[in-house]
């Protein structure tokens, strides 16, 4: 009997996902979320079980991997190159208000015209903008030209009354998710700065560059600056204020280890030691980042646990990442490392590596936290002599080994920051030697229960 077709494959391992979320839906006597409606924490909870998400990580997978496979090849190609069209459009209604429009405006919707008088543009061609989003599923037209929120915009929506964005739109991010300020950081300058990727890939000098001064960003905008430095300046005051906000949104909770001193290097305003100070209150933690950083710290720090900063278990240290640690990061029992290294290239994430190492005592260890890019091939053996590295989770055939159009956003992720100073992510074997280069040597690493998103890797001092 012959093998089942790619396409019937495909199809298949959708089906039987489905069947899988059906049937958890049904033993807990909740439904599947609709499209159709917003978002809530409530609505949420099936989505992240782990049977569930592995579930729907193969379906879009494999529906990726079947549109590829069925549709006309040059329809494929030419469509991902008119991809800009639905960045742009998403970048125009997350700054003009129009997720926070709609959900005033109710399930009903709300005419291209009432949108117009509430956010300045032209009616006519919001219509086209918000058609366009609706035909990919973000926004919904409910009637000719009148659109409704539906699961996808709700996530761009910060919640607050149109009057408050209207009196303080360089605030519109404060005290929100962060998800609508990190949209509003990639459909502006990352997706700018991707704009001159290929330019800058094909130019002799900073097509190999590893400075973060030679990336497409500083083509994009003119500027000799490091990104950091080029959103201090006072004319990128609102990205500033975005991007900051957006950091701080992606933090997430994680299990903090027994320890006593924890160094949290490059740390930013501290999001993801005050998990930590607040789960653990006998911890010492040092949030250490850069002097400009500081203040901003302070501020976070008072409103949310005041406690924390006067009584000394919690201390904002300004440091240089590329100079030696400063007398209170030395000998720390553990050091984080969250999604720092991915900014910088080797040069650079060595030098970190280094200074750490330097300052590390025998028994510290040090904890980084990544994503890791898989292979879009079978699993070199080297890895799998890491400790940890055997439980990946393998997609089944005849999906790519990676997930494929479920695993991309970490691949989009590697060419955003190359784009933005020259840095990346990496894979598993890459991370390995690089720390080992540095005198660390990785002891085990834990990847997430789906196999997509941030992994832990833990090191100690060879």
């Amino acid at each position: 009997m012959a093998s089942p077709s790619p396409l019937k494959q495909l199809a298949n391992l959708i089906v039987a996902s489905v069947e899988r979320i059906d049937a958890a839906c049904n033993t807990q006597g909740v439904s599947f979320p609709s499209l159709d409606e917003p978002i809530s924490p409530s609505s949420e909870e099936i989505r992240h079980q782990p049977d569930v998400s592995q579930a729907i990580n193969v379906i879009v997978a494999a529906a990726t991997q079947l549109i590829a496979t069925a549709r006309v090849p040059t329809i494929s190609v030419v469509t991902l190159g008119l991809q800009w069209a639905a960045i742009s459009s998403l970048g125009v209604a997350n700054d003009t208000n129009i997720p926070e429009i709609l959900r005033e405006a109710g399930p009903q919707g709300l005419h291209v015209n009432e949108i117009a008088k509430k956010n300045g543009l032209d009616p006519a061609r919001i219509g086209r903008v918000l058609r366009t989003l609706a035909t990919i599923h973000v926004f919904k037209e409910v009637k000719p030209d009148v659109f409704a929120n539906n699961a996808l915009s709700s996530v761009l929506d910060t919640g607050k009354p149109i009057e408050a964005l209207l009196e303080d739109p360089m605030g519109k991010h404060d005290g929100t998710s962060g998800i609508p300020a990190i949209v509003g950081h990639t459909t502006d300058e990352v997706y700018r700065a991707g704009t001159q990727l290929s330019t800058v890939l094909r130019d002799p000098k900073w097509g190999h560059s590893q400075e973060p001064t030679e990336a497409a960003l500083n083509k994009a905008f003119n500027t000799p600056l490091p990104p950091f430095e080029w959103l201090e300046l006072p004319e990128n005051a609102y990205r500033l204020r975005r991007f900051g906000v957006g950091m701080d949104g992606t933090s997430k909770i994680f299990p903090a280890g027994a320890v006593l001193q924890v160094a949290d290097v490059a740390g930013g305003i501290g999001s993801v030691s005050m998990i930590i100070a607040k789960a653990y209150p006998h911890l010492k933690i040092f949030v250490e980042d850069r002097e400009q950083v500081v203040p901003e710290a302070k501020k976070f720090w008072d409103s949310s646990l005041p406690d924390a900063l006067s009584s000394g278990r919690v201390s904002l240290v300004p440091i240089d990442m590329f100079a030696a640690q400063p007398a209170v990061g030395q000998n720390a029992d553990l050091y984080i490392l969250r999604q720092i290294l991915h900014d910088w290239s080797d040069k650079y994430a060595a030098k970190i590596l280094t200074q750490l190492r330097a300052a590390a005592g025998s028994k510290s260890k040090l904890l980084v936290i990544e994503s890791i890019l898989s292979y879009a091939c079978e699993q070199p053996a080297d890895e799998l002599t890491i400790s940890g590295a055997q439980a990946k989770v393998v997609a089944p055939a005849p999906l790519l080994p990676n997930f494929g159009g479920a695993g991309a956003p970490s691949y989009f992720g590697d060419l955003l920051m190359l784009a933005i100073q020259n840095g990346q992510e990496r894979t598993l074997l890459h991370f390995s030697n690089l720390l080992k280069s540095t005198g660390w040597e990785l002891k085990e690493v834990r990847r997430p229960p789906t196999g997509i998103g941030h992994s832990y890797l833990v090191s100690m001092p060879v």
